[in-house]
């Protein structure tokens, strides 16, 4: 195990005591659990961007048809 010295404002240094205090933990292992828990979302947000990117581009349409025109689209007079 790796002892690492911190310097927090007292402010938030009395915060952080009182949330270790509020979970039963020391503040060490308080700070311990978040910055693994930040590593790890982390971690698998790359990984399912890196699924993501993967896929490589598809059709927004199952059944790829040509856009409408702006005209189209904007005709009033179908409404009057």
């Amino acid at each position: 195990m790796k002892n690492i010295t911190i310097a927090l404002p007292d402010a938030i240094g009395r915060k952080t005591r009182g949330l270790a205090a509020e979970a039963e933990t020391s503040v060490s292992q308080y700070l311990c659990r978040l910055v693994t828990e930040k590593i790890e979302g982390d971690t698998k947000y790359q990984a399912a961007m890196t699924r993501f990117l993967r896929r490589g581009a598809r059709s927004l349409q199952a059944n790829p048809a040509p856009y409408p025109t702006r005209d189209s689209l904007h005709d009033r007079h179908a409404l009057r």
